[in-house]
């Protein structure tokens, strides 16, 4: 578990459980995943204002039904917007309580059969009505969390907030939602930004699938033209984004 490289070519069903960025847009990010084509059947639990605590007592009746082999976990802004500011020790503290929550999500899966777990990234966020300086600088912190849990409970972290990042923790314009009043919205990515996480899951969660699209089937899955070479291993520059 957690070698996104040999997952089986079959059909599975897999459930992504979050908050508002994955029910956004009738969960848009669901159904580009659908849409790539990759042996498997995403179905999006997204749940606007949710925190990991809330996901937690959640979990048990997405992941009990017995439908799914596989889980994406995509928490973790709401537990930042309305806990990650005040004092460095009330934020260790709270910091410590999203880990708790995140570790008991997986260990629930695990126990009703879950075969594979994967952790979204938290998105760039900053520059939103629920966001400052502070709360900007702890989602790096919380992305290093999610990291640790992913590597010490065999989950793959699926990285987003790197590839998404603009200027001062803000997503970049282009990833951005547009309100009908026209102003930007910082918060939800749009269409594009919710297209870069799904192809962010693909390439990291379903490489093997993946690359058989590319290579073997002349899948026209993005832009860029170094992807082949990323698929089989090349370093790429950090900063990709820019390509899309």
């Amino acid at each position: 578990m957690g070698d996104a490289e040999i997952v089986p070519e079959r059909a599975k069903r897999v459930a992504i459980v979050g908050d508002s960025i994955v029910g956004f847009q009738s969960g848009y990010y669901a159904r580009k995943l659908n849409e790539y084509g990759l042996g498997a059947k995403f179905d999006q639990f997204g749940e606007s204002g949710e925190s990991t605590d809330a996901m937690r007592r959640r979990l048990p009746g997405i992941v009990g039904s017995g439908k799914y082999s596989e889980l994406i976990i995509a928490e973790g802004v709401n537990d930042l917007a309305k806990r990650g500011g005040g004092s460095e020790e009330n934020w260790k503290k709270n910091l410590s309580d999203s880990e708790k929550n995140m570790r008991e999500m997986i260990t629930v899966a695990k126990r009703n059969g879950i075969e594979r777990i994967l952790i979204v990234e938290v998105a760039p966020w900053g520059g939103s009505d629920s966001s400052n300086a502070l709360k900007e600088k702890r989602t790096l912190e919380y992305n290093t969390m999610l990291a640790k849990v992913a590597k010490e409970t065999g989950a793959v972290l699926i990285p987003v907030y790197e590839s998404m990042e603009g200027e001062k923790g803000r997503l970049l314009e282009r990833f951005t939602w547009r309100r009908k009043d026209g102003e930007r919205e910082w918060l939800h990515p749009g269409e594009r930004g919710l297209e870069m996480i799904a192809k962010r899951i693909a390439e990291s969660g379903y490489k093997y699938q993946l690359m058989n699209k590319v290579l073997n089937e002349g899948y026209q899955y993005e832009k860029s033209a170094d992807y082949k070479a990323r698929l089989k291993g090349t370093q790429a520059p950090s900063r990709i984004a820019s390509r899309y």
